[in-house]
């Protein structure tokens, strides 16, 4: 199949309720690229509702046609064929996030850099005045080469116009759009903001870092909040809190912005690395500004007035440590320690007064 004496179809992508996609080759170019040819064929019950839907699919052409971010697939063309409508779009070669997902949970430093790269592309799209709306993990792709996140998928793309609306504020749209468990509060309510695409990124990492889809999440029976962290007890107290914020149900109660998520983000990239201590029973201590627990008869022989503070009395207490089978691991992605684990390092190497 050819159309508009250019695009060869190469096989089905997806078929939907408002669409097919196809994977095709275009001819007009050197290379014979590939590109993404989506085609509007909606199955509507009347021509109100289809001039609805080819408005948004017109508005989808349009926005595209607006944005260059290297995480934002590149419209290549809007034609109409036989009195149907299509655009073209380049192809990402790549896994997107939901068939990563079907292996299981990701480890947070993933999470952490994914997220870290994809806010950028929210920062970008809000500037130009556009919500996504359907951020879920079937519209990320992990692209091959870089394992760079690509957000794809426009066709549900809300524009403010021209005017300057406040990231708290909701502005009114016609229909509910997005996908069930990763809508926010105000967009089932059919009011959409900014924060509504920070807050189905906070549902979609929760999803990484459990491996489950929201609707294998148990909610709280009073507020309905996701009670997700029970399920990854691993996961720090500060990405615990930064996805909590995200995920709100008032939007008030959000980052008021892209920008301010990443700069929360990498805050929690720059602590110091946890050190975690072995106990003689086996149990693992230790978290990220807390001070190192050590076992109790340890503890007596490092503070052991007897000891000398020289070198070799130092090393001398090391090797006791280990024999001990007390381990001190570092976790994150810094070698170097934190002052408060300094300072209780250094407080127990001190001997009584």
């Amino acid at each position: 199949m050819l159309l508009q004496h250019r695009f060869q179809i190469h096989r089905l992508l997806y078929q939907g309720g408002f669409g097919t996609t196809f994977l095709a080759v275009d001819t007009h170019t050197p290379s014979r690229r590939l590109c993404v040819v989506k085609q509007f064929c909606p199955a509507l019950p009347n021509q109100p509702s289809f001039q609805i839907a080819l408005r948004k699919f017109q508005e989808e052409a349009a926005v595209l046609e607006r944005l260059d971010h290297p995480q934002i697939p590149r419209l290549y063309g809007y034609f109409e064929h036989q009195g149907q409508f299509y655009l073209s779009q380049q192809w990402i070669e790549g896994q997107t996030l939901g068939s990563c997902l079907a292996q299981g949970p990701m480890p947070e430093i993933e999470v952490i850099r994914i997220l870290s790269q994809l806010l950028p592309v929210f920062e970008y799209l809000h500037a130009h005045q556009v919500i996504h709306r359907d951020v879920k993990p079937d519209n990320i792709i992990l692209r091959d080469g870089d394992r760079c996140p690509v957000l794809i998928d426009f066709g549900s793309v809300k524009q403010h116009g021209q005017a300057a609306v406040h990231p708290s504020q909701g502005v009114a749209c016609s229909v509910v759009i997005g996908t069930e468990g990763f809508v926010s509060p105000e967009q089932v309510a059919q009011r959409v903001s900014y924060a509504s695409d920070l807050y189905s990124l906070g549902i979609t990492a929760i999803c990484m870092l459990t491996g489950k889809m929201p609707h294998e999440i148990p909610l709280h029976p009073q507020t309905g909040q996701f009670l997700w962290t029970s399920l990854v007890p691993g996961v720090s107290l500060a990405l615990q809190a930064l996805l909590n914020k995200a995920i709100a149900f008032d939007p008030c109660d959000r980052y008021g912005s892209a920008t301010q998520m990443l700069a929360a983000l990498r805050a929690i990239a720059s602590q110091p690395p946890p050190i975690t201590v072995l106990e003689p029973n086996g149990v693992k201590s230790g978290h990220p500004g807390q001070a190192v627990r050590i076992a109790p008869a340890a503890a007596r022989r490092l503070r052991s007035p007897s000891l000398p503070l020289s070198v070799a009395g130092l090393a001398m207490v090391l090797s006791g440590l280990f024999s001990f089978q007390i381990g001190v691991t570092v976790t994150a992605h810094r070698s170097d320690p934190a002052p408060s684990e300094i300072t209780a390092l250094e407080a127990a190497l001190q001997p009584d007064n």
